[in-house]
């Protein structure tokens, strides 16, 4: 059995001990404000994509976005932040104030084969009943994304369900590490992984090598958990042992512990902002509104820093995460892949019915 050492600092957190999301929340005073709508006003003519670090650089703001930076990448992991009025904003330009603000944090890379670097995270399940996860209306179970930081800013809420929560990985490493030192083991050893269609150039639809759940580099525990794409691999290739399915299991299931977790409802204006190798994320289903005014609508950015975290080259389910890109772009292409019947057998009637 491995010889693992349990994570100490603020990294290891329960969200039971937090009244709510108000005590992740930093929220933009009026002086932040004031310099956001001076760096709307300089850059109206520049293309959103355009939008450069420097451009929302004023010094309050980035004396706002370094403390936000600290407790992402070196505290708790987690952040909402708060404080931007919709009432006052269009989606386009509180799009252009997220996408401004995380250029404080990092270099938005591509988040699927579409190529966009601005997610937006909408039930497109009528079309594509096989979309990506992003892209439906069901319930995520706790997972990381792609590189150093994820975050999503809400724009609009359904008409229910949609609610938010949050994990510390080093948090049920811990537990496990209590009380099944066993499971454990197979978490660190890795599963094969389902790269849903959007592999690169020369690489297969399945990982050649075995994605660690946990792994330690130069100190750093990080965490990849990917449940669906483990599943989907295990269904096409090489089953899962009884050990490797037991440890999916009850790592999911403390993860969605509610004494584990911090849930909380998004709201219209808040953004999320999360060390995406320390802490997991979900949502519960949601339902949609028939006009465009109650339809869910959050934006998203995968964000890689300077200097990168340390990490495993394994970690990595595609070879151009490693060169800090993302997803490869495929024009023509959009995120699907047609795996309902191993998320069915999974997760049950967890999952919306077609």
């Amino acid at each position: 059995m491995g010889d693992f050492e349990a994570v100490t600092g603020p990294t290891v957190w329960k969200g039971s001990t937090f009244a709510g999301k108000e005590d992740v929340t930093l929220s933009l005073g009026a002086s932040e404000r004031h310099a956001i709508d001076k760096a709307l006003d300089a850059t109206r003519n520049l293309a959103l994509e355009d939008i450069e670090p420097h451009h929302f650089s004023d010094p309050v703001l980035a004396r706002f976005m370094r403390r936000i930076a600290e407790e992402v990448l070196h505290g708790r992991g987690v952040v909402v932040l708060g404080g931007i009025p919709m009432d006052k904003y269009d989606e386009e330009s509180a799009s252009r104030i997220f996408w401004g603000l995380g250029r404080q944090l990092g270099n938005p890379v591509s988040q699927s084969v579409m190529g966009e670097r601005l997610g937006h995270v909408v039930d497109k399940s009528a079309d594509d009943p096989t979309a990506r996860g992003y892209r439906q209306r069901y319930e995520l179970t706790p997972h990381n994304d792609f590189h150093e930081i994820v975050t999503f800013m809400c724009l609009r809420q359904g008409i229910r369900g949609g609610r938010s929560w949050c994990v510390s990985s080093h948090l049920l490493h811990n537990h496990m590490l209590e009380s099944r030192p066993d499971l454990l083991e197979a978490l660190y050893r890795g599963y094969f992984t389902h790269r849903f269609g959007e592999q690169g150039d020369g690489e297969g639809p399945i990982t050649e090598h075995r994605v660690p759940v946990f792994s330690r580099c130069e100190g750093e525990l990080s965490c990849r958990f990917l449940r669906r794409y483990i599943e989907a691999a295990a269904n096409e290739a090489q089953a899962l042992s009884r050990k490797e399915r037991e440890a999916l299991e009850y790592f999911d299931a403390i993860a969605m512990d509610a004494d584990n977790g911090l849930f909380f409802d998004l709201e219209p204006g808040e953004a999320v902002i999360m060390n995406n190798y320390v802490v997991l994320h979900g949502r519960t289903a949601f339902e949609d509104g028939q006009t465009s005014a109650n339809k869910r609508h959050l934006i998203r950015l995968w964000l890689t820093v300077e200097p990168p975290r340390p990490v495993m080259a394994q970690v990595a389910v595609y070879a151009s995460e490693l060169e800090g890109s993302g997803i490869v772009p495929r024009p023509g292409r959009v995120p699907s892949y047609d795996d309902r019947e191993t998320v069915q057998r999974v997760y049950g009637d967890r999952m919306p019915s077609e």
